[in-house]
């Protein structure tokens, strides 16, 4: 029944009652002829006792005999008995079965009813219809019974006709009758069923236009008039959850933070515009994934357990500033994140929301803004010491001078003095580089080899490499390209960046100069890079290492302006200058320049 469908169902259930009540109906109709059929033998049998009685009203042995003479005569009679009041046979007549039986029970039964008692006896021969007479005295006591056993073939015969018919009438009423409820079932059922089915399907395949005919006002009609009501609610509904659902939609991209949406499992649901165009990650590279597994390095800044928190419902909101983050495509930046946990209406956790904000730009601008400031500072402070130091030490400088050339050479004041101009030719280097850093001037952009530029390099600096036994590593002269740029300038700049390797491996070493070049858009950029094997930088120093007088090397060795000087001379070219370093392994400086698009001459 579980696999039928509703009209089949019902049409079963109802054809099963109607067999069960023509069942029912046929067994009482049978029960109640074999009942009148009964009554009819029981009548004849009571007659012809009647009869014999009367004729043989004195039981002595020879009316007995003559009584008996004439039942064995009648044919309809199967056996006859005479019982007196001790229940001792006074006339057998034909064969009784031994199914037949004067029992204790029959026997009071007809002593008190004072009627006769008729019954039916299955036997191996037929059915047989026992009818028992009792017979009383004039002092009403019993005084006898008579049995007379009468065939009742007659009786099966009836009953086997009426189960025939009864079947007969049932096969036919029942067929009948189940065509015209598979009719009904099917009309007023089967068919609005299907309809209404077809409907449900429709709406779920988002066909809103779907309507049910209405053909009748009954109940199915108003299901359906009911349906058709429910589609277009559900279609008015559904359209103004798309509005504002796109509505929302468009409010997130709109945000120029970046918006970022996870699931209680930390996965990511949401991934707007903002986050698309400023980390270059398209959304469908992100969705579903956990956010762990996008930002792996997010773990160390702690913006993930952080997250983690907010999704488990132990903080309602969490603020991360200045996070350092380095990501594809654009390298390091620097976010502020603020999380939020997300709850529905009823107040269930759903997630966490996260509002990224990236100021990598404006601490740029900030840092810009102070360097500004100190090399302003720096500018005034420089310009007056030129002016303050200078006077004084040209005095110093040429009496100085003067009482060396009138000193014999084996005076002893002579090698002070010797010192005090070595200083005094310290503080003039000192003092000029400060002017050149306050006073940079434009460069003079020029196709330059960068082949001629490093072999001036290794001329320059021949001498220091031996005494130091440091070896200088440079790419073949024929695959180094042209640069556009100031070769004074750029000179400088390589003259810095090697001297710094010498300077931080004085026990010897090797510096490697490599070059490469790389599409950028519709021009090629030169990337030049100058790695020592030296000690390296420590962490910590590294983001203060361009910065104007700051330093690692010991005191009276350094000014701390060389890289200061190297940066600002490279940006002035349009191009970068980085360093990566890994203590114990060594410190490697990149400078990008654009390649000349001239030729050279």
């Amino acid at each position: 029944m579980q696999g039928m469908k509703l009209g089949t169902r019902l049409t079963v259930v109802l054809i099963g009652l109607l067999l069960v009540v023509m069942v029912v109906h046929a067994v009482v109709e049978i029960l109640k002829g074999k009942e009148h059929l009964l009554q009819m033998l029981a009548k004849d049998a009571d007659l012809l006792v009647r009869v014999l009685i009367s004729d043989s009203s004195s039981p002595d042995p020879s009316a007995l005999r003559s009584f008996a003479d004439r039942i064995a005569e009648k044919e309809e009679i199967q056996a006859l008995r005479w019982f007196d009041s001790q229940r001792k046979v006074l006339l057998s007549v034909g064969t009784l079965p031994p199914e037949i039986v004067l029992t204790d029970v029959l026997w009071q039964q007809l002593s008190r009813s004072h009627q006769s008692v008729s019954q039916v006896y299955r036997t191996p021969g037929g059915s047989l219809f026992a009818y028992w007479r009792p017979l009383f005295a004039p002092d009403n006591t019993i005084s006898g019974a008579v049995l007379l056993v009468l065939p009742v073939a007659n009786v099966d015969l009836f009953e086997q006709t009426a189960i025939v018919r009864n079947l007969l009438s049932i096969a036919g009423i029942t067929l009948l009758l189940s065509l015209a409820i598979v009719t009904l079932v099917r009309r007023w059922v089967t068919v609005p069923l299907a309809a209404l089915l077809t409907g449900i399907e429709a709406l779920g395949r988002g066909e809103w236009s779907w309507r049910i005919p209405i053909r009748r006002s009954d109940e199915v009609g108003q299901v359906a008039a009911a349906f058709n009501r429910m589609t277009g609610l559900l279609h008015e509904a559904q359209r103004r959850l798309i509005e504002e659902k796109e509505y929302s939609h468009s409010i997130i991209e709109s945000i120029t933070s970046g918006i970022i949406v996870v699931d209680t499992a930390g996965r990511i649901t949401t991934w707007n515009r903002a986050m698309e165009e400023e980390y270059r990650i398209p959304a469908a590279e992100v969705l579903g994934r956990p956010l762990a597994e996008v930002f792996p390095a997010l773990e160390k800044k702690g913006v993930i357990t952080a997250v983690e928190q907010l999704c488990r419902g132990e903080k309602p909101t969490v603020q991360l500033d200045a996070v350092t983050h380095h990501i594809r495509n654009r390298g390091d930046v620097i976010l502020n994140i603020r999380g939020y946990t997300l709850r529905n209406i009823a107040g269930h956790l759903q997630g966490a929301v996260l509002v990224i904000d990236d100021i990598t730009e404006k601490i740029l601008l900030q840092r810009q803004v102070v360097q500004a400031e100190k090399l302003a500072a720096v500018g005034q402070l420089t310009a007056s010491l030129a002016h303050e130091i200078g006077t004084p030490l040209n005095i110093i400088q040429t009496r100085a001078e003067y009482m060396l050339k009138k000193l014999p050479p084996e005076a002893f004041p002579r090698a002070q003095l010797e010192k005090i101009l070595q200083q005094i030719d310290r503080i003039v280097r000192i003092v000029r580089r400060l002017l050149d850093f306050t006073r940079q001037k434009a460069p003079s952009f020029q196709p330059v080899h960068l082949s001629v530029l490093l072999e001036n390099l290794g001329e320059l600096l021949a001498a220091q490499l031996r005494r130091q036994r440091i070896t200088l590593v440079l790419p073949p002269r024929e695959t180094l390209p042209v640069i556009e740029g100031d070769g004074d300038q750029l000179q400088q700049v390589l003259f810095n960046l090697v001297l710094n390797a010498i300077q931080a491996m004085p026990h010897g070493g090797t510096v490697t100069v490599t070059v490469r070049t790389e599409q950028e858009g519709k021009r090629e950029k030169v990337i030049l890079s100058v790695q020592d094997t030296g000690p390296g930088i420590p962490p910590e120093h590294l983001p203060h290492i361009f910065e104007p007088f700051f330093t690692t090397k010991p005191a009276g060795t350094g000014t701390g302006l060389g890289l200061a000087i190297s940066r600002q001379i490279v940006q002035a070219h349009g191009g970068t200058l980085t360093v990566t370093s890994t203590v114990g392994k060594g410190t490697t400086f990149t400078l990008t320049l654009p390649r000349s698009q001239r030729d050279p001459g």
